[in-house]
């Protein structure tokens, strides 16, 4: 169960993967397939490409109430990426 106002298809939650890779993870807990491919080389420049929040991957679990927080640490990573990209257009995230 998702936490309130934690919306499954939100677009923090879109991450491109090969059908194989989607099929692999399913509906596995993130930290679960994370901790699968932690030994990929270049992993970490892997997470911060798709602008996943690393803090989220190295902890001991991960529950429904953490996924709105993921959300949101992603929209923010998300904003400051669209910053650096484009400083002459104004960004900001609305709840």
């Amino acid at each position: 169960m998702l936490a309130k106002g934690a919306d499954p298809n939100s677009l923090m939650n879109i991450c491109f993967l090969r059908a194989l890779t989607n099929i692999r993870i399913g509906d596995k807990n993130p930290l679960t397939y994370f901790q699968d491919f932690q030994h990929i080389p270049g992993f970490d420049g892997m997470l911060d490409g798709h602008l996943i929040p690393a803090e989220f991957i190295k902890r001991n679990e991960f529950q429904a109430s953490d996924y709105g927080k993921f959300l949101n640490a992603r929209a923010d990573r998300f904003a400051e990426r669209l910053k650096q990209s484009l400083p002459e257009v104004e960004v900001s995230i609305t709840e």
